[in-house]
């Protein structure tokens, strides 16, 4: 781990990141002081579930007005909509904290997670490492989409691959799980403020990956084409899964997971379509070269049509393209 740690900290200072010395535990947070002025009293909060329990689907809960502040947010596990947070001004005490990068305890927890100290992520001597993006909008089911792959994919195994998910970076930064410890509180302009952090973390991390030949699983929005230009450089078999939601779902489930995860959502149409171009343009290209050119067994590319998130379906690039002109 401690060879980890330094070819890690060569990486990071290529890209300006300076790693703390000062070593910190990951514990829970008490709720921050600042968060006491925000406090919905119960009065508030009656009246609140009150008028959003009128709302019986996902978009009608979302559209809702706010109620003393109180933004709603969708329960799907109940299908009810209920209290979300109410937003404010980001306090200058929890931005400097917010304004960091990791520390070593944190990286170190991180890259625990993702996998990238496990030996099972090391591509086998004489085969190319394999890397996995996958390509959507937020809220889309990136993430999730891996419990499918195995379904599509022959030999599929997730423990194979390092899980390069900015959502594990956040869960280690004590700053950030401040900042979403009181659930019924969210701060406007919080991810932002750490976001350029969290970036210049995992392009380091990605160096190790790369050095290491470590298989790698990539879920991105808007950033798809510079993910396989770097693994394709780089010599990795590279296969795209491409994870479609309609734009207004996406919008919906998006701003209905920022109440439930305390991370403003930023996605729009432009990023949307972003996404929906490079699902199309990067599978026709795998697809194209493992025809004609130089076909690999280990690179694939597929489209999910996943509106549905309890039954995704695989569909060809006409089908995608149809579902896109609906919007």
């Amino acid at each position: 781990m401690l060879n980890l740690f330094k070819s890690l900290s060569g990486s990071l200072l290529n890209t300006g990141l300076h790693l703390s010395c000062v070593v910190l535990p990951i514990t829970t947070q008490a709720l921050p002081a600042f968060a006491k002025i925000t406090e919905i009293n119960p009065s508030e909060k009656k009246a609140a579930e009150q008028k959003f329990s009128e709302y019986e689907d996902l978009f009608s809960c979302i559209d809702a007005d706010p109620v003393f502040d109180i933004h709603p947010k969708w329960d799907f596990s109940i299908d009810k909509c209920i209290t979300g947070r109410r937003w404010v001004s980001l306090p200058n005490e929890l931005k400097i904290k917010l304004d960091r990068p990791l520390n070593q305890a944190e990286v170190a927890a991180s890259l625990g997670e993702m996998k990238v100290s496990s030996p099972q992520t090391i591509a086998e001597a004489g085969q190319k490492p394999r890397a996995i993006i996958l390509i959507g909008a937020g809220a889309s089911g990136k993430s999730s989409m891996c419990n499918h792959l195995n379904r599509w994919v022959d030999s599929f195994n997730s423990d194979d691959f390092v899980q390069f998910d900015g959502d594990i970076l956040r869960k280690y930064h004590e700053g950030f799980q401040e900042s979403i410890s009181d659930e019924s509180v969210g701060y406007n302009f919080g991810w932002q403020t750490l976001k350029p952090h969290i970036f210049a973390t995992k392009e380091g991390i990605l160096d190790t990956i790369i050095r290491e030949r470590r298989n790698v699983m990539i879920p991105t929005g808007v950033h798809a084409q510079k993910y396989y230009r770097i693994m394709t450089q780089a010599g990795y078999s590279v296969s795209v899964v491409g994870v479609y939601v309609n734009y207004k779902r996406a919008l919906y489930q998006g701003r209905n997971r920022a109440e439930y995860t305390g991370r403003e959502y930023l996605g729009d149409r432009t990023a949307w379509e972003t996404g929906v171009s490079d699902m199309l343009e990067l599978s026709s290209e795998i697809n194209l070269r493992n025809r004609v050119a130089e076909p690999d067994l280990n690179s694939f590319a597929f489209l999910v049509d996943n509106r549905d998130f309890f039954q995704p379906r695989l569909v060809n690039s006409d089908q995608l393209q149809s579902l896109v002109a609906e919007n």
